[in-house]
């Protein structure tokens, strides 16, 4: 009998490791596929892919699996343009790689970081980032196990396009030298052909027009070689370029009819370099006067341009729905598994109330613990409940408005087209600002009173600035004695929100006081403007009043709220529990 035991042990470590393999073999084909439509602009498509790895990761040990699910996320953020949940996603990707203490994933991280940033006009944190890339990524091999991961010549590539964007054509010329030089040694067409047109747009800059044609002459050639046909068709814009800079307009004629030729045998060509080389194509003839090629190429930009916004459009919803999705997903594993152990609890109590009366106190203890789980799961129910309220508006707006522009598009309406995409370029702002504020709300590193205010102070300052008004801020010098709990934060700093977005969007103030006080053991609120008041009408109706009200409840405080033609008063005093 005892001989059984070591060969059932081997034949359970065998099961285990049989299913980690069949996992990792099933990952790997989830984040090919992902990959592969990736390569195709199809970022719908691959974000359905990794949404399919996302719970198979979830609660596992950091791992290369989790940082290729978190640098595959911040690529399809950064060809959709968020760079906003990009650097958030960068930023996540680097902790895991340094968890991991691996060279190369934090050199493929930091370049991320710096995308991202470049993106958003952070140039400084941008080169920053880009240097730390450069620094990692020389350093280390490049482990034939990996898939597709930056590489120095991307490195080198980004830091120059940072120069070039700054202004600073020289250094973007070195740099590119040596994203060049890398591209050689790895012996990758595509990021040296890539590399030449870098390098040939530098020149541009410049100018010198010599050093352009050679290099956009060597990007063609290479990029025909690879048959990378975007890079072939960017390198025929330049040469047209070149062309038309020398007052040569037959030859940049010439050079734009190779690249039509090549775009009507790869119609599928990437779209934002076929508009590059559409936009020279325009340029091209209406200074040659060749007004019928001109106004084709106008036909196919618009057709492109439509395409493109409908793809675009149906990707990024599918891209938010998918991260709210992933959040709730993990919400409803957290219930599920809240659940079974309470169920698990329950029989385990009338099992040993039955058998063993005297370790009743020991099941209290546990009965309490499984109490303190069910509060989570409630807490987890109100930060659901707080998305909703938050984020759901602001997501069907974007819904409407996409919808509003796409018929607008289709009527050729440009002017309303751009209205409706500026309305949604500013919700998706607001409601990436709303997920944040409710994000440090909940965090248990923010538990101080002091901090809670700071933030509210920088969130006033910030909003109020388009408008001009000024904020005036007077806070007690005990604050930072204050200890809050999660929902005394998140209810106060949420509540206060709103009445700083009522009174910069309502009232057409100018200033804005915000005023904190303790008494005792009370904290005294105060906001207010000197505009011009809210109806007592329409206040009852709407204003968000509804929820500041239940926030207020919540945690058993005072809201008062009064208002006339000299401004708003919005006053909250609730009694605080923990100091230091």
């Amino acid at each position: 009998m005892l001989r059984l035991f070591p060969l059932l042990f081997l034949l359970a470590s065998s099961t285990f490791a049989q299913n980690r393999q069949a996992d990792s073999l099933q990952l790997g084909r989830y984040f090919e596929r992902a990959d592969q439509f990736m390569s195709e602009d199809r970022y719908d498509s691959a974000q359905r892919y990794l949404n399919k790895i996302y719970p198979k990761l979830t609660y596992r040990k950091p791992s290369l699996f989790s940082y290729l699910l978190s640098s595959r996320q911040a690529e399809i953020y950064y060809y959709n343009n968020l760079p906003d949940l990009g650097i958030q996603e960068a930023a996540r990707s680097v902790v895991i790689a340094q968890y991991l203490k691996d060279d190369i994933l934090k050199g493929d991280a930091y370049n991320f970081v710096g995308i991202f940033h470049l993106m958003t006009g952070n140039h400084k944190a941008a080169i920053s980032s880009f240097k730390k890339s450069i620094s990692l990524g020389l350093s280390s091999p490049y482990p034939p196990r990996y898939p597709e991961l930056s590489k120095p010549y991307h490195f080198f590539g980004n830091l120059a396009e940072v120069y070039e964007a700054t202004g600073k054509p020289d250094s973007a010329i070195y740099f590119n030298r040596l994203a060049i030089r890398e591209a050689r040694k790895e012996h990758t067409l595509r990021g040296l052909s890539t590399s030449y047109l870098n390098m040939a747009n530098a020149f541009l800059k410049v100018p010198d027009l010599d050093s352009a044609y050679h290099y956009f002459t060597q990007c063609r050639d290479a990029a025909i070689n690879s048959k990378d046909f975007d890079v072939e068709l960017c390198a025929y814009s330049g040469l047209a370029t070149c062309a038309k800079a020398r007052r040569e307009f037959k030859e940049a004629e010439q050079q734009l009819v190779k690249g039509f030729g090549l775009y009507t045998k790869h119609p599928h060509i990437n779209s934002y370099y076929s508009l590059i080389f559409l936009d020279m194509a325009i340029s091209v003839y209406e200074t040659s006067g060749n007004f019928k090629r001109k106004a084709d190429a106008l036909v196919l930009k618009t057709k492109i341009q439509q395409t493109t916004y409908d793809r675009k459009d149906t990707q990024l919803k599918t891209i938010l729905s998918s991260q709210l999705n992933n959040e709730n997903r993990i919400l409803n594993l957290e219930i599920s598994r809240t659940k079974q152990e309470k169920r698990i609890a329950t029989i385990r109590f009338y099992f040993i109330v039955a058998l063993i009366l005297l370790l009743s106190a020991a099941f209290g203890a546990y009965y309490y613990y499984n109490r303190q789980r069910v509060k989570v799961m409630e807490l987890r129910n109100k930060i659901s409940q707080d998305l909703h309220d938050e984020v759901g508006a602001t997501l069907s707006g974007i819904n409407l408005y996409a919808h509003m522009a796409r018929t607008q598009c289709e009527e050729q309406d440009q002017s309303g087209a751009s209205r409706s995409l500026n309305i949604i370029n500013t919700n998706a702002k607001d409601m990436i600002k709303k997920l944040s504020d409710i994000v440090w709300a909940v965090s248990p590193s923010n538990d101080s009173l002091e901090e809670l205010m700071q933030r509210l102070e920088a969130y006033a300052v910030e909003a109020g600035f388009p408008k001009g008004i000024r904020v005036s801020v007077i806070h007690d010098e005990q604050l930072f004695k204050v200890k809050l709990s999660m929902e005394f934060r998140k209810n106060i700093y949420l509540l206060s929100v709103e009445a700083v977005n009522n009174a910069i969007k309502h009232s057409n103030c100018s200033i804005l006081t915000i005023n904190t006080m303790l008494l005792g053991r009370r904290l005294h609120l105060c906001i207010t403007d000197d505009g011009m008041g809210l109806s007592t009408e329409k206040a009852s109706k709407g204003n968000g009043l509804d929820i500041m009200k239940r926030r207020a409840s919540e945690i058993k405080a005072d809201l008062k709220i009064t208002s006339d033609n000299s401004g708003t008063v919005v006053k909250l005093i609730c009694k605080l529990t923990r100091w230091t």
